[in-house]
């Protein structure tokens, strides 16, 4: 949403990661909490089923199953890190796949690691 604090600068980083060709790989909930985030704020469910659709169409975003290993290894991760189940997910994908997850929080930054999470900044 254009009214959240972090909207501009956020657009603007990922405008330029793409426009790298950089690749983003988010796990298959993610289309849940964008479509849920955005219709919850817009008042509007037209707004966030939009939102899954331009997610859609873009070639540079991957949706990754969350299958039996990412569960387990999302829930070990949840319990020792104390993360949010959802957090512990985007970890979990990271660490399979071996690359860094970028992310505004705070909470997640320090409870899994510089050398894992990188902040933007």
């Amino acid at each position: 949403m254009t009214t959240d604090c972090f909207h501009s600068v956020s657009d603007s980083w990922f405008h330029g990661w793409e426009f790298a060709g950089n690749p983003t790989v988010v796990p298959g909930h993610f289309l849940a909490e964008v479509a849920g985030a955005i219709a919850r704020l817009s008042l509007d469910p037209s707004e966030g089923l939009r939102a899954i659709g331009t997610v859609d169409r873009d070639p540079l975003i991957s949706l990754f199953a969350v299958d039996e290993q990412l569960a387990f290894q999302s829930a070990h991760l949840a319990s020792t890190l104390r993360l949010k189940g959802s957090d512990a997910i985007y970890v979990a994908l990271a660490q399979q796949l071996e690359i860094p997850l970028v992310t505004w929080d705070n909470e997640l930054l320090q409870r899994a690691g510089q050398s894992l999470v990188l902040g933007l900044s």
